[in-house]
């Protein structure tokens, strides 16, 4: 491999430009993160036959990180979306922050909703581990409540290897 005018070329002349560069990220971790996990929770939510609009799902990195900066506040990132054939299935999506999800957090959240009697379900997106405490207060609520854990180092590397054309950067 040589290199021609700053661009990487093989021996067959043929150019292989920046190839990884390009998908190097100067932002935070954290953005990056909440901003994979919201993506992946609204393409969920689309899925599942809830209104998204695509615009919301297309929003690139750059755009989320103008909007929401290098360290989001979570309680912008909220989502509530109706189902398309039943408009009166109403979900409500809430991130929780890293720390451990304790009955005190569960207790901020159920104060938060103010329209208990319309909500049909309630997602938890946690970062880290909920106490049996917490769990039995999430019970507690008249809606249906589902807690998925953002594994992001996996959700990463699974999104990266879609996203990038290996054939872009590797010869076989």
């Amino acid at each position: 491999m040589t290199k021609e005018d700053g661009v990487d070329t093989d021996v067959d002349g043929e150019s292989l430009g920046n190839c990884l560069s390009g998908f190097i990220d100067d932002g935070s971790i954290e953005s990056h993160r909440y901003y994979l996990a919201r993506r992946t929770t609204l393409e969920m939510l689309r899925d599942r036959g809830f209104a998204v609009p695509n615009a919301e799902i297309e929003v690139s990195l750059q755009e989320f990180r103008n909007k929401h900066g290098q360290k989001p506040d979570i309680d912008n990132l909220r989502i509530t979306s109706l189902h398309r054939d039943d408009p009166s299935i109403k979900v409500l999506v809430i991130f929780c922050g890293p720390q451990i999800v304790k009955v005190n957090v569960i207790r901020a959240i159920a104060t938060q909703i103010v329209n208990r009697d319309t909500l049909s379900r309630l997602i938890l997106v946690v970062q880290n581990k909920i106490t049996n405490q917490a769990l039995k207060a999430v019970g507690l609520f008249s809606f249906k409540v589902e807690i998925f854990q953002a594994s992001f180092p996996m959700v990463c590397c699974y999104i990266f290897f879609l996203k990038l054309d290996l054939t872009q950067c590797i010869r076989i």
